[in-house]
């Protein structure tokens, strides 16, 4: 996200490319790897302005709503919500819990950078979130290689944990 709201600069953060650092069982940093292909620039941002000026021309540009849905799509949906359950699961630790714990983190973020209001097409904390579609997208175009991501297919929106956290905070 602060790649995002600082560089305009987006990458899928999925299960393969992040390590979730722990100690004392308490999660305490992040690590990301593997940008290949999941790393993109904002439409909205001119490669001077960026700090990848140099790679810039290198990187596919997709609009801000397009990044946003990338990181909940590939961090939140296919990382966050097995820690959640995990952790329901093991220590029986309220997902809702969970949720409003990562909206204030998000809000705490946001007003230590003066980055309120949040744009609505890049808010992580608005009431419904896109759903992807994606197996619908492979029987459209099939499972061939290519050296494009496939844009994704969208279905009914639903509803986004995060935003009970804007509610209690």
């Amino acid at each position: 996200y602060h790649l995002q709201v600082q560089s305009c600069l987006g990458l899928v953060a999925h299960g393969q490319n992040v390590v979730l650092v722990m100690k004392d069982f308490v999660p305490d940093g992040l690590l990301l790897k593997d940008f290949q292909g999941d790393l993109r620039l904002s439409t909205e941002t001119s490669a001077t302005d960026s700090p990848l000026r140099e790679v810039a021309k290198y990187l596919d540009r997709l609009s801000p709503d397009y990044l946003i849905h990338d990181l909940i799509t590939g961090h939140f949906v296919t990382v966050l919500r097995f820690v959640s359950e995990t952790l329901r699961e093991c220590d029986e630790f309220p997902e809702t819990v969970f949720y409003e714990i990562l909206a204030n983190a998000i809000k705490a973020y946001l007003a230590e950078h003066g980055r309120a209001p949040v744009d609505p097409r890049t808010d992580l904390l608005r009431e419904k979130i896109q759903r992807v579609v994606l197996n619908k997208v492979r029987f459209k175009i099939g499972y061939e290689d290519s050296a494009q991501r496939p844009l994704p297919l969208l279905g009914t929106d639903l509803e986004n944990p995060l935003s009970r956290g804007r509610e209690n905070g």
